[in-house]
């Protein structure tokens, strides 16, 4: 019960800037749905918020950038890409290569309530592991 979703990072590959999505079936066989491009020619990381329903993808090219999609699709170009809310722009130009989303509640003493996000860094140049308050973008009608 559920999609797994494979993202492809080495940027000179064919199949690099798209996100895979497989259905593993309880016989033990997985049914490929499709393949989904993105903002960008590779992808690093994906987390996805099943409260929102965003899926949340991080690139690691051309700077580091977290896009916000759904997972509804639509052709572009005869290829199926996912509908983007937004693209961030995250305060590194450091090697971001971790991305994932906490619950909201208490965390180290700081505000009830809140949603973080954090960034692992491979350079460790501005510390391994950075956090933020989490923003989600209003759903579209």
């Amino acid at each position: 019960g559920g999609i797994f979703l494979v993202a492809v990072q080495a940027g000179s590959r064919a199949d690099a800037g798209f996100v895979y999505a497989f259905d593993p079936r309880h016989d033990g066989t997985v049914a490929m749905i499709g393949r989904y491009r993105t903002a960008r020619r590779e992808s690093c990381e994906l987390a996805y918020d099943r409260e929102s329903g965003y899926l949340y993808i991080l690139h690691n090219i051309d700077g580091n950038t977290l896009e916000v999609v759904t997972l509804d699709s639509e052709s572009v170009a005869g290829e199926r890409s996912f509908r983007r809310m937004v693209e961030i722009r995250v305060p590194s130009e450091s090697n971001i290569e971790g991305f994932s989303l906490g619950a909201p509640g208490r965390w180290g003493g700081v505000g009830a309530g809140l949603r973080w996000c954090f960034l692992a860094d491979d350079d460790n140049r501005e510390g391994a592991l950075r956090w933020f308050t989490r923003w989600i973008p209003p759903r579209q009608p």
